[in-house]
């Protein structure tokens, strides 16, 4: 399990705060567009981070294991990184199969949405019943004690799949 340190959470939330502000709504839409704000400034041809690419800082691994290039990125002539970075209706995509995840027929595989993954790990802690019970349910994290850092979160579907996404 990793490390967490509550003064370095604190700075980036408090960086991630800046850049949401104005930004409302709880519904998928929203949520991609809070990971792009937070990950490139909402920059589709951001400069890559290391091997992460575009507004959502989404890598080959990533879009291997989606099954990406040979299904829709066939569609849309995306067959590498780089074309990938130039096309945003390819990041939106990449993000729709990665968050919410694509049903196999479509990507030839079966693999597990951020979203679903996270379900499935639930599975056995929790029954369906308390996670529908929490499904709307807000809750607020005091940031090093100090009661001006406070945030409110509501745990929704686009939310599950955000932990997921911190979680990498």
């Amino acid at each position: 399990m990793a490390t967490v340190s509550v003064t370095e959470n604190s700075k980036f939330t408090a960086r991630a705060l800046q850049k949401l502000q104005n930004l409302t709504g709880t519904n998928w839409l929203s949520f991609l567009d809070a990971v792009g704000r937070i990950e490139s400034d909402s920059a589709y041809n951001a400069k890559p981070t290391g091997t992460h690419y575009g507004i959502y800082q989404q890598n080959d691994e990533l879009l291997n294991y989606t099954n990406f290039y040979k299904s829709f990125g066939q569609i849309l002539g995306v067959n590498t990184i780089e074309q990938f970075q130039s096309n945003p209706i390819a990041q939106e995509v990449a993000a729709l199969m990665e968050f919410g995840g694509i049903p196999s027929k479509y990507v030839g595989q079966n693999f597990s949405s951020k979203y679903t993954a996270t379900m499935k790990a639930l599975e056995g802690k929790l029954t369906q019943e308390q996670i529908n019970q929490l499904n709307g349910q807000t809750f607020t994290i005091i940031w090093d004690g100090d009661a001006n850092s406070a945030q409110t979160f509501t745990i929704n579907d686009a939310s599950i799949s955000g932990a997921a996404h911190l979680e990498e």
